[in-house]
């Protein structure tokens, strides 16, 4: 369940046509428990859908690794999971071969603290992946 639900969070946060709509609201609670927690509306991590990643703030890049931390994509300490980011991915419907492909470019995306670190993992998979990610 819990890699089922970063992968909806993703989803959902960069293009929810793409996933069943019962899928959709788990994607949506996991953006609205980590936006709470962050302390920003929701609003303001959907701007990521367009795929424009100029100007994000540090509060976005929270919501972000915030996912990534309840999911299993990173852990508590900031080490990022590809083989497990991998596996949640295909477990979760999308069926693409570029997922892994994605994931194993971007693994290596560094950043200042735990919070850039994860929101640049992420655009570089949206790069690599497409707005599906």
């Amino acid at each position: 369940m819990k890699f089922l639900l970063i992968c909806l969070f993703l989803i959902y946060a960069t293009n929810a046509a793409v996933i069943p709509k019962e899928k959709e609201e788990l994607g949506r609670q996991l953006l609205a428990l980590c936006s709470a927690e962050v302390g920003i509306s929701e609003d303001k991590v959907m701007t990521l859908r367009d795929g424009n990643f100029d100007n994000v703030d540090g509060e976005v890049k929270c919501v972000i690794e915030c996912g990534f931390k309840k999911t299993g994509f990173m852990t508590a300490d900031g080490v990022f999971q590809p083989d497990f980011t991998i596996s949640a991915i295909s477990m979760s419907g999308v069926d693409s071969p570029k997922a892994p492909e994605a994931v194993n470019k971007c693994k290596d995306e560094t950043g200042s603290g735990n919070c850039e670190k994860a929101f640049n993992i992420f655009s570089c998979m949206f790069r690599e992946f497409g707005p599906i990610f």
